[in-house]
């Protein structure tokens, strides 16, 4: 019976968890949207940074070509 308790504890926890982290991820992604329209030096700061992400994981050739096609 205690070891039933504890992992519906456990799951709830972890579920409580889950949902926090999405509704934290889905607001810092509405804010950022938000910022990136109203501020035109955020969002060429925003670009710059994912430019240097995007170079650092998948490569210079494709990232300038990833990069052309979100500027037309």
């Amino acid at each position: 019976m205690y070891q039933y308790g504890l992992r519906f504890i456990t799951f709830s926890l972890t579920k409580q968890l889950k949902t926090w982290l999405l509704a934290v991820t889905i607001l810092g992604l509405v804010t950022m949207n938000i910022a990136t329209l109203i501020s035109d030096s955020f969002h060429t700061a925003a670009f710059a940074a994912l430019g240097t992400a995007l170079g650092y994981t998948v490569g210079s050739k494709l990232t300038d070509k990833m990069l052309a096609a979100a500027r037309r």
